[in-house]
């Protein structure tokens, strides 16, 4: 058993040394083409500037280093540059990086900084801006335009242009009262399809707090125009948007979207459960959102008084009084409660 030992142990000394040897050869390597690579692209800054796209030309920088291990010989090429087959390649590529870069939703000056920090062939912020006004954007309207005619043609084939129920919400390009543009986008909530969107500019109306409702009058000509009719619509508690539906959409079905109510009341039962006299609120918080929830999403008629009703129990319910609510909702819904 001992000369089986040794003989283990010196055949696992030899391993590592062999391992050892091999691992100080290929650093040398890889030290000798980083020293390389660094001399020669220090001496040709000029091969490596980045270029705009229009004069950028299909030139190499090559660095070869060779190393003389015997008993072979290694030998790496590293492009500093790729070269292009035609212009027409040279161009697509320049483009598909615009293009990433803006369906990313990325910031091109980032990006194309950290390229340029690592020396990689790219385009400039002048070229991707060009690409985005020439080509991207064209190309984004022409691919909306299209699919939105589409569901337009669909919803008249299937004779639902009469009845839509939408949803509608706007988004500005910063909080607060002093964004400079506004969207709003129009939905149809049975398909789940965009139907328009509408941007509106700060200097199109009295003040940046006008731009949501505006948006919503736009889209609602948009829809008048195409001959849809709303039955029912979904927003947020927009007081213009209230009084301006109230007043030219009469026989529209307008009801409010039940997150931006339970946001706000979030908001308030968190600030009211920091006073020393009602914490025990904050236990409640939760239960308190899913029965709003739940009142909403259990009467789908909308029959307000039930809602209403539904939403006041709550009040019985916390001190474990579970019938007598209403006229129309009488008793919870909810079985037997185990004892506490």
């Amino acid at each position: 058993m001992s000369v089986k030992r040794q003989f283990q142990s010196d055949a696992s000394t030899r391993e590592r040394k062999q391992n050892m040897k091999r691992l100080e050869h290929h650093s040398k390597v890889l030290e000798t083409l980083f020293n390389e690579a660094t001399d020669r692209t220090e001496d040709s800054d000029n091969l490596l500037d980045i270029h705009t796209g229009e004069e950028a030309v299909s030139t190499t920088n090559e660095i070869d280093v060779q190393t003389d291990p015997p008993p072979r010989i290694h030998h790496k090429s590293m492009q500093a540059r790729p070269r292009f087959r035609s212009a027409g390649q040279q161009v697509r590529i320049h483009v598909g990086c615009s293009k990433g870069i803006l369906f990313a939703g990325t910031s091109p000056t980032k990006v194309l900084r950290v390229l340029k920090s690592i020396n990689c062939y790219t385009i400039t912020t002048r070229t991707f801006l060009n690409h985005q006004k020439k080509f991207l954007q064209p190309a984004i309207k022409t691919v909306w335009t299209k699919n939105r005619n589409n569901i337009v043609q669909k919803l008249k084939e299937t004779n639902k242009h009469k009845e839509l129920v939408l949803g509608g919400d706007g988004r500005c390009d910063s909080p607060g009262h002093c964004a400079k543009y506004g969207s709003y986008t129009i939905q149809d909530l049975t398909i789940n399809k965009v139907l328009d969107v509408q941007l509106v500019q700060s200097n199109e109306v009295p003040s940046s707090v006008h731009m949501e409702k505006e948006g919503l009058v736009r889209c609602v000509r948009f829809l008048e125009s195409e001959n849809l009719v709303m039955k029912t619509i979904v927003t947020d508690r927009h007081t213009q948007i209230n009084k301006w539906l109230k007043e030219n959409q009469e026989h529209v079905d307008h009801r409010f979207d039940v997150w931006h109510l339970a946001k706000n009341l979030k908001e308030k039962l968190v600030k009211l459960a920091k006073d020393k006299q009602c914490t025990d609120i904050g236990e409640w918080i939760q239960s308190i959102l899913n029965h709003l929830y739940w009142c909403a999403v259990s009467t789908p008629d909308g029959n307000g008084e039930m809602i209403a009703e539904k939403w006041l129990s709550l009040n019985n319910h916390i001190i474990n009084i579970h019938t007598k609510h209403g006229r129309v909702f009488e008793k919870c819904a909810h079985g037997r409660l185990p004892a506490a």
